[in-house]
């Protein structure tokens, strides 16, 4: 559709304020008796008065800004922040806003004009945002999308689309449109959220065929936390009882996971398994509301052409604290990934093709208790060389293979720097122990000794927590003790190990001779991380890694 434009400017003072203003007749189509329509309005500034001086354009909503010419009315506001537009044809418009000293702007959407006079509601100006449009229909500049009614428009490049300068608040849809054919209009999104200096990125799902919600439990009849938590890892196991692995890419390449205003949310696939029907996907939560059973997030799959976004490092990102996360997913002596982006990938030795084996999430690590072990290269010095009396958390799940009268480290960076440890001292007393080595001063340790705890064959998550001259050891979830008992030693601390998991670094003989300590038993999901777990973090842990989760519930969706 082509529209005409025909402005009258006003010089004269107007009966009504005294402003200055702009005539238009016909923005819309031809000229009728119609055409009498009139709209007046205010500009406000950031900081709540009258904003001056402030260029005003009044549009159709029909209005394309890659495709008509002409079709807008322009004022600038007086010294009251007035503007006003008359001779209108009957129709629906667009006010565009921007102070051009400041670059602020805003958007009034839907005005309704008819031949009264309209009193639009105020224009607050505010610094923009901006629109990322994610486009899978769309790989080069054939495309554009636009904001019908307004300026604001941008070409497709790789399946990106982005404007620039957005008035912060509702932006009432965006749509996109073949460069070759206008009357290709499709809808991405409607009653979009625009906030002042931030960047909205939006999605277009079309694409993909199947969906679901994921919905996030915390109430007492699931997780059960209270408190909210955040940038949250959640894990999400898809099996036959609710996944269907047929309609899916074959590697899992087409998931895609976003929040309810279609903010693209980060994954990692752990494991994918289609023939067996199982599958271990982590996705990173920006907030998980406490006691809330009506928070979700969506699952978007069935897109054949979508290649996999799979990035554990976006997961677990070291600017959230996470420092060194392994899944202990490889088979023998593979290397075994660091998820982070610190890449402190470990080196597998005297570890068999048998030796990964179905852990709590996926595969686990099985340790011979004689020869097995995983060591982490170049960590000796390296940001998991946390400082005495620092800020720090490790995490893991530990199962015993048996339960005797001997040391098994299970992983740490080192006998006098920190660790943890099954502590087994025989007569049915054995504990699980997380350690921190004083200089000249000995071991500090919390741990769990409570009969008949730890037992052989079963899995257990531990998680220690050093926080200062705290320290807080849970088990299963549960804080079980919070004070530090000493094994005294004058020994210097020693920081020169390397991290590893299944023994020592090297050979303990002070304050008599341990040596490595072999781990016998299985280990799964070790992390460390450079901030102060809370107790609700640690049980959200543990209630979602366990085997029967008890945080997420998977709504399946119709079909499109």
């Amino acid at each position: 559709m082509k529209y005409r434009l025909i402005t009258r400017w006003c010089f004269g003072l107007a009966v009504a304020g005294g402003m200055y203003c702009t005539s238009v007749n016909d923005i819309a189509g031809g000229s009728s008796s119609t055409d009498n329509g009139k709209v007046v309005g205010m500009v406000r500034g950031e900081d709540g008065l009258p904003a001056s001086n402030t260029q005003v354009t009044l549009r159709s909503t029909l209005f394309n800004p890659n495709h008509d010419t002409v079709s807008s009315a322009m004022d600038t506001t007086d010294s009251e922040g007035m503007y006003a537009f008359d001779s209108l044809a009957a129709g629906i418009y667009t006010i565009e806003a921007v102070q051009l000293e400041s670059r602020t702007r805003a958007l009034v959407n839907s005005i309704m004009i008819d031949s009264t006079t309209t009193h639009a509601e105020v224009a607050s100006l505010a610094q923009p945002g901006a629109l990322k449009i994610e486009l899978s229909g769309c790989v080069d500049e054939s495309c554009y999308i636009y904001v019908p009614g307004t300026s604001l428009y941008g070409l497709v490049r790789d399946g990106i689309g982005f404007i620039d300068s957005v008035p912060a608040g509702l932006v009432p849809a965006v749509y996109y449109a073949d460069q070759s054919d206008p009357s290709s209009i499709h809808t991405i999104k409607t009653g979009i959220i625009i906030g002042s200096g931030a960047t909205r990125i939006i999605a277009d799902n079309s694409a993909w065929s199947h969906s679901a919600q994921i919905i996030l439990n915390t109430t007492e009849s699931g997780a059960d936390v209270a408190a909210n938590v955040y940038d949250f890892p959640v894990l999400l196991r898809l099996s036959e009882k609710n996944f269907d692995f047929s309609t899916a890419g074959s590697n899992g390449n087409d998931l895609r996971f976003r929040k309810r205003d279609d903010t693209p949310l980060p994954y990692e696939i752990e494991r994918w398994d289609a023939t067996a029907g199982h599958a271990e996907v982590w996705v990173r939560v920006d907030t998980v509301f406490g006691n809330d059973s009506s928070r979700f997030f969506m699952m978007y799959w069935g897109n054949a052409a979508a290649a996999s976004e799979s990035n554990g490092t976006a997961v677990f990102d070291t600017i959230a604290g996470f420092q060194g996360v392994w899944h202990l997913a490889d088979v023998g002596n593979d290397v075994v990934p660091d998820a982070t982006g610190n890449h402190y990938d470990g080196t597998a030795s005297n570890m068999s093709s048998v030796s990964p084996v179905e852990g709590v999430v996926g595969a686990a690590r099985d340790f011979d208790g004689k020869s097995g072990y995983i060591s982490m290269p170049a960590t000796a010095d390296s940001k998991l060389d946390f400082p005495q009396n620092g800020t720090y958390s490790m995490s893991l799940w530990a199962y015993a293979d048996t339960i005797d009268s001997v040391f098994h480290a299970i992983a740490g960076k080192g006998h006098e720097q920190y660790y943890m440890q099954l502590k087994c001292l025989g007569e049915g007393r054995a504990t699980w122990e997380f350690v921190e080595f004083q200089d000249q001063v000995g071991w500090e340790y919390t741990e769990d000794s409570t009969p008949p705890a730890p037992s052989s064959k079963n899995w257990v998550h531990l998680t220690g927590v050093r926080s200062g001259n705290e320290q807080h050891f849970y088990v299963n979830g549960e804080l079980v003790i919070d004070t530090i008992a000493l094994m005294a030693g004058d020994y210097a601390r020693n920081t020169g190990d390397n991290f590893t998991i299944g023994r020592f670094s090297r050979s303990v003989a002070i304050p008599y001779q341990q040596g490595w300590s072999w781990f016998n038993g299985k280990v799964d999901e070790v992390r460390l991380m450079t901030r102060v777990l809370t107790d609700d973090e640690v049980r959200l842990c543990y209630m979602n890694q366990k085997s029967d989760d008890e945080l997420v519930i998977i709504k399946r969706n119709s079909q499109k």
